[in-house]
């Protein structure tokens, strides 16, 4: 699998207000996957995550490997976002300071 560095689509992404902020960061949201994950239309959603400590996060397809999108952080730290238009199932590839991790959420 190569990882090729590109730059994360972020700029269609809706942003979250400043409670729900709050909320996911102090782990007291009542839904997250209400604004984790994959949203919008299958061939044009976006995606996000909370992962506080990662150094990068990447969109991989499930099937072969490759790369479908690079997520960046937007808003505060840890909340990982980006687009994604393939509609393809994917994997979260997820660089820490001690490794990389390869899951679905």
């Amino acid at each position: 699998m190569a990882l090729a560095a590109s730059q994360p689509q972020t700029t269609s992404v809706p942003l979250l207000d400043k409670a729900t902020l709050r909320a996911l960061a102090g782990a007291t949201l009542r839904d997250s996957f209400a604004v984790l994950g994959p949203h919008g239309e299958e061939r044009d959603r976006h995606v996000r995550a909370y992962l506080p400590g990662a150094r990068a996060v990447r969109l991989i397809d499930r099937a072969n490997g490759d790369v479908l999108g690079e997520l960046g952080q937007l808003q505060t730290e840890g909340l990982y976002v980006g687009c994604e238009s393939t509609g393809r199932p994917y994997l979260l590839w997820i660089e820490w300071a001690d490794g990389v991790t390869l899951g679905d959420r």
